[in-house]
């Protein structure tokens, strides 16, 4: 049976491998609809385009926690020995996690009413942008893996880049929140705001986490 290093590096399950990358790829969309739902939101705030925006992040949310079920049902069944399955299963569910919190975000959005805090516009798309250049990089990290490229440096070298954003995703935001929490909002949009701003910057958290795991593996490797 299979050890879970020769999964990961010898592509023993090559069926759950790219399943992964399709996990990865509906995460990915949750994670740019939520970037494309900031800037509607922060810019011309079309309630239309924005409810459709919204419903794309809720949709792509759905589609990554079914492919995430399957994965960890073909897991079970599968090669990998079971000692194995609870760090690749947490690996799994932390990449899912970051699909949650972009329909978390989304979910704040859909109950502001009003124009958002001015002054705090250019950091919320900020901070967006980071998540989404992180999700980015984690995707890329994952396809070579997928793709068995020999460069292990490469995607070593993906993870620190993704650590450097987590980096400026919490000086983002530190930003941010001193905006909020010294603007004149009402206590209800101040709570709401915090939660979206802590949902995004968690984006970042998770990317890092993963990164740190997908690290750990190519060095073992």
């Amino acid at each position: 049976m299979a050890h879970f290093l020769e999964w990961f590096g010898k592509n023993v399950e090559k069926d759950i491998l790219e399943k992964s990358v399709l996990h990865m790829d509906s995460v990915y969309e949750a994670v740019r609809m939520l970037k494309s739902a900031i800037t509607c939101f922060t810019g011309k705030n079309d309630k239309k385009e924005l409810e459709g925006l919204l419903h794309r992040i809720a949709t792509a949310e759905h589609e990554a926690d079914g492919i995430r079920k399957k994965l960890i049902y073909d897991i079970a069944i599968g090669e990998i020995l079971p000692p194995d399955h609870s760090e690749l299963i947490a690996f799994i569910n932390e990449i899912d996690g970051l699909a949650d919190r972009a329909h978390s975000a989304a979910r704040c959005m859909a109950l502001w009413k009003g124009e958002f805090l001015v002054e705090a516009r250019p950091g919320l798309e900020k901070i967006s942008e980071i998540a989404l250049a992180s999700t980015e990089k984690l995707r890329e990290a994952l396809v070579l893996v997928r793709d068995r490229k020999k460069s292990k440096q490469k995607i070593v070298e993906i993870c620190h880049e993704i650590e450097h954003l987590e980096d400026r995703g919490d000086d983002a935001k530190r930003e941010l929140m001193e905006m909020i929490l010294n603007s004149q909002l009402s206590v209800g949009k101040i709570l709401t705001a915090k939660d979206m701003v802590e949902a995004i910057e968690n984006i970042c958290d998770g990317t890092k986490h993963c990164a740190d795991m997908l690290g750990m593996i190519m060095i073992k490797l």
